[in-house]
């Protein structure tokens, strides 16, 4: 029988299979890093059978042709070395970039027209991987246009990954709230108008965001506010309520932790998003106290000017950041808000940023895109992972029951190769790593 092979992958995870870590050593010799062991797992398929990988196919909820994109490009021709993307849009700068996808302005190179488009880093990973991601692209496409909504263009798949194109949207208000310090009162009366109007939309809509902060509203050169960034909204409608997924946890209703969302959820992320805006609150340090609704202290020491003041703005902002759910106002009721409404009769003008400011850019790959026709070309389908081959000499099979016996005899024999003098060697559960006599294998000479 040949001999059999582990395959090891760069992984943040300990094994489930590895030794303990408890292991101190002295050595002359350098020593590599510790890799993890891992017992080798065949990898799903991403596509259908026969999907054609390098072509750019439509993502669409409407019954459109998924190859309804090539033919509405008079500049497009299939090109297995330049993308959809790259023939049809030229890049003018980075909106931003997160850890999982980047937005970019683009110029259409047929049109003109400038627009946003979002592109994913990680090419798909799974088949589950794959239409999570597409259902952003459907359920902002399931949104019906409105004014505080970010337009959406069209979204397609490519060579492993998703690009969303929407209209070319402004500065998010995180960006504005960071370098003008407080909103103004009037700004702050615009901002809660038209969200409230966009998540009345929505849910009227059957739909719920899901991740309602500043850094996912942008203001238009209209002095308009839209909604964006669509990528943990949830229809409910379609979807079971206990799959919906949690945004981000300074912003998160805390009814969220153990029941299913409701439209309340949104509300009370607009009430942090509005407390962000229009005090020095830091909303990550007092998260707890904010759901706990121990606000009392908390402003009373960093805003004192809220407290003193309590005017109509700050009692709607309190009243969204009930701890219940039950207990905070609809949008329906917000939109119906005499004091809302009131204060949002005269026109409004957001002040304009600096134009040179500083991209928000975190660190996150851009994977390569994937160069072959159809995934039946290859297996497994993964391209994602860096993969090494340790040749383990010796009849012994790639099973749980050998692979603890086995990276424990493999780590020995390495580190007595390199010099090493073991100190300590401590394998706690040591039953659990060798319960039977591992088969003898013979040593190569």
């Amino acid at each position: 029988m040949p001999p059999s092979t582990l395959e090891m992958e760069k992984t943040p995870e300990r094994d489930p299979y590895s030794s303990p870590s408890s292991l101190s050593y002295s050595c002359n010799a350098p020593l590599s890093q510790p890799r993890s062991l891992k017992v080798c797992k065949p990898y799903s398929r991403v596509y259908p059978h026969g999907f054609p990988v390098l072509r750019p196919r439509q993502v669409s909820r409407n019954g459109i042709p998924s190859d309804n994109i090539e033919k509405t490009s008079t500049i497009y021709t299939y090109d297995r070395e330049r993308s959809y993307f790259e023939q049809c849009f030229k890049e003018v700068r980075v909106l931003g970039r997160g850890l999982f996808g980047e937005a970019l302005q683009v110029e259409c190179r047929e049109t003109g027209k400038h627009y946003a488009v979002k592109r994913a880093l990680h090419t798909f990973e799974s088949a589950g991987n794959r239409q999570q991601k597409l259902r952003e692209a459907i359920n902002h496409e399931a949104i019906p246009p409105h004014d505080n909504i970010v337009r959406f263009e069209k979204a397609w798949e490519e060579r492993g990954r998703l690009y969303i194109q929407t209209e070319l949207c402004g500065p998010n208000l995180s960006e504005y709230r960071n370098e003008l310090g407080v909103l103004r009162e009037h700004e702050l009366w615009r901002i809660f108008l038209d969200m409230v109007k966009a998540l009345h939309h929505m849910h009227s809509s059957g739909m719920l965001h899901m991740d309602v902060k500043p850094s996912n509203i942008f203001i238009f050169k209209n002095s308009i506010c839209k909604l964006g960034d669509f990528g943990l909204a949830f229809n409910m409608n379609e979807t079971a309520l206990d799959t919906a997924e949690e945004g981000d946890k300074y912003y998160m209703a805390p009814e969220i932790l153990n029941n299913s969302p409701t439209t309340a959820a949104d509300v009370y992320s607009l009430g942090v998003s509005m407390l962000e805006l229009a005090t020095t609150v830091d909303v990550r340090e007092h998260c707890h106290e904010i759901r706990s609704g121990e606000l009392a202290n908390i402003l009373c020491t960093a805003d004192q000017s809220f407290t003193s003041q309590q005017n109509d703005l700050h009692g709607l902002i309190l009243s969204l950041l009930c701890p219940d759910p039950r207990n905070r106002p609809s949008t329906s009721q917000l939109m119906n808000s005499a004091k809302l409404l009131a204060n949002n009769q005269k026109p409004v003008f957001f002040r304009e940023l600096k134009r040179n400011r500083e991209v928000k850019i975190q660190t996150g790959p851009l994977d390569k895109d994937w160069n072959f026709e159809s995934e039946d070309e290859i297996h497994p389908p993964s391209l994602r992972f860096s993969k090494y081959r340790l040749p383990i000499n010796g009849d012994i099979f790639d099973t749980a029951e050998n692979v603890r016996s086995l990276r424990r005899r493999v780590l020995m024999r390495g580190m007595e190769s390199l010099g090493a003098t073991v100190k300590k060697l401590d394998f706690s559960d040591a039953a659990d790593l060798s319960t039977s006599p591992s088969p003898k294998r013979k040593r190569s000479s």
